[in-house]
């Protein structure tokens, strides 16, 4: 506490600038939230920009005071060019990214003598870590996803345009309704796969969808079904609808030379690969796709490359992933850290019959439940990182968990402990879901003989 007043007070003198508020992130726990409105007339030229704050209760502080947040925020014309911005009473110039100081629950921000904006772009530069609600049209995060000059903002109009969008297919798949998408989605990736102007490690994570993991987060309840469905659901429209764009990517962006780390030969690496995963939504139905992927395993003159061929093949069930897995592990077998990675892409593996591999894979020269990266690889990666199998609806991912749990805690009941966590997230899960995962920290605790360091944990997760 005394080097963070220390810091603040010599930001202060610095700035000449009270800084008093802006303690308050070191003192307040939890992430705060924005809730963005801007409104335009036309008539007058003037630009509102209204924001609502508010940070969420946590235990042990139930009421929180509004924190200090610099808000960079800027308006972008139907061209994609910024518009320069002066606050209302300012004589300073005017800029295209202004750094809002959002102190209070309710603030409006006016701007003076504004063209018509297109669309309106916030948190700039990632300037605040904080969460933000922004009620805008499909058609405006397109805009924004394929214009914005800043980065950030740009990525994010995508990232939460097909959050957006997939959450509300995940909702009408369990009304029973058909899976449809806004098409100025799809557009928008097409624009970014031509513009040349944008760096290849850019472009790479602006046309990615968001995880699992992430649109799970986003539930209140979460639908492991849904979500895979609807994320598969898109990802095929996406390689169909933009099959050439891909595939010229990805041909432009494969490997010419020698292998270099540098930031270019990556960033191209990064795109190929990126357009790799929509293409391999295909190789259920198209035999050629299936060997793309295969020809890049075998000819693969770097791991980047050949890891990413392997988790597309993974998923697939035919000859094609067999022989990629068998070639991995003949090649890498004396590199324990490579074979860790081997094991967790078979673990993250959305085929139906993962959990009978996995299981076999127990008993594989290159498990040992004596070694800890091997438990993390195996067991901890189908716990954490494969929601799809793990959660089964019948419970199998779950008993599996546990009987693992029990034959690791005599071994190390440290990793074991650590391991157990994903049972202990019962309460995002349906009814059903919930009464397994609880039966199966149950039969845990009822386990004799049982560690300190997972009865803590098991224990505490039950509640």
């Amino acid at each position: 506490a005394a080097t963070c007043d220390q810091f603040v007070a010599a930001m202060e003198d610095a700035n000449g600038a009270d800084l008093g508020q802006f303690k308050l992130w070191y003192s307040q726990a939890g992430t705060p939230e924005l809730e963005i409105a801007g409104r335009y007339d036309a008539r007058t030229g003037a630009y509102d920009l209204d924001v609502l704050q508010r940070v969420p209760p946590t235990p042990g502080q139930p009421e929180k005071k509004p924190m200090h947040i610099p808000l960079a925020v800027g308006l972008v014309d139907a061209q994609g060019r910024g518009i320069p911005l002066r606050l209302d009473g300012e004589a300073g110039p005017a800029a295209e990214t202004r750094v809002l100081p959002v102190k209070a629950a309710r603030q409006t921000f006016r701007f003076v003598n504004v063209p018509e904006p297109r669309a309106l772009s916030v948190n700039r530069g990632f300037s605040a870590p904080v969460n933000i609600k922004l009620a805008q049209s499909g058609a405006e995060r397109a805009f924004l996803m394929a214009r914005d000059a800043d980065p950030f903002a740009r990525w994010e109009a995508g990232q939460q345009f097909a959050t957006d969008l997939l959450l509300s297919q995940v909702a009408a798949r369990a009304r029973g309704e058909a899976m449809g998408f806004d098409p100025a989605f799809v557009s928008a990736l097409g624009d970014i796969l031509r513009d040349e102007t944008l760096e290849k490690a850019f472009a790479a994570e602006a046309i990615a969808l968001p995880s699992t993991v992430y649109l799970a987060e986003r539930m209140a309840t979460v639908d492991v079904e849904g979500i895979h469905a609807a994320r598969e659901a898109l990802r095929r429209l996406v390689a169909t609808s933009l099959k050439a764009d891909l595939l010229r990517v990805y041909e432009a962006n494969r490997e010419t030379g020698p292998y270099s780390p540098d930031a270019g030969p990556a960033g191209r690496r990064a795109l190929k690969n990126a357009a790799l995963f929509y293409l391999a939504a295909l190789a259920d139905a198209d035999a050629a796709e299936r060997g793309r992927l295969a020809a890049q395993y075998r000819g693969a003159g770097n791991m980047t490359d050949r890891i990413a061929a392997l988790r597309l093949l993974v998923d697939f069930d035919g000859a094609e992933r067999q022989e990629a897995l068998d070639d991995f592990y003949a090649r890498f077998k004396d590199d324990a850290l490579v074979l860790d990675k081997w094991l967790s892409l078979q673990a993250m593996s959305a085929l139906p019959g993962t959990l009978a591999s996995i299981t076999a894979l127990l008993s594989h020269p290159a498990f040992s439940l004596k070694k800890p990266n091997k438990v993390r690889a195996l067991i901890g990666t189908f716990a954490s990182a494969n929601p799809l199998r793990y959660h089964a609806a019948d419970g199998s991912g779950y008993a599996f968990h546990a009987d693992r749990i029990l034959e690791l805690d005599p071994i190390n009941p440290q990793v074991a402990a650590r391991i157990l966590a994903p049972l202990g997230r019962w309460q995002r899960m349906d009814e059903g879901r919930q009464a397994l995962m609880k039966g199966a920290l149950e039969r845990i605790l009822e386990a004799p003989k049982l560690s300190r360091d997972v009865y803590e944990i098991a224990s505490k997760s039950l509640g």
